[in-house]
């Protein structure tokens, strides 16, 4: 058997066969199967989020969309589960959530628009500020909380 397939093979029995129960003070609950998901403190759920993510990753790379700092575009960072958009502006930014709506709508996954917010970083030089408001953002249909 080819290693990527034994390994394919380990993960999967791992992720079929999880069980876990519910430790509450000094009593604990009897031992239930869990469907799907990774563990929250797996040591391997990082990697499999990111391997999961790679393509809106890479879309969102792909849009050009973003701040440039010479040749390069940077418009997003992640860690973990959590993901940072970056653009230099709001028109910008509404096209970074669109490319990113559409990307996690092809792979089945939803952002909680509950959890997400946009930051606006005011200019050093005062009289290079654009705007005090901006339209509110979307993601899909649902609106992205502003923090100044």
């Amino acid at each position: 058997m080819e290693e990527k397939t034994k390994i394919k093979t380990i993960v999967n029995f791992w992720y079929s066969k999880q069980q876990m129960c519910v430790k509450w003070q000094n009593a604990m609950s009897d031992w239930f199967s869990i469907g799907n998901g990774t563990r929250q403190i797996g040591m391997l759920s990082p990697a499999f989020f990111a391997r999961y993510i790679r393509e809106v990753l890479n879309e969102i790379m792909a849009s050009g969309v973003g701040c440039h700092i010479g040749d390069v575009c940077f418009n997003v960072l992640a860690y973990a589960d959590d993901l940072v958009l970056i653009a230099p502006s709001w028109a910008a930014m509404q096209q970074l959530l669109n490319v990113f709506h559409s990307s996690i709508h092809d792979i089945d996954m939803t952002c909680n628009v509950t959890k997400t917010v946009c930051m606006v970083s005011n200019p050093l030089c005062r009289h290079k500020l654009v705007a005090n408001s901006f339209p509110l953002l979307k993601l899909g249909s649902s609106m992205v909380i502003f923090t100044l």
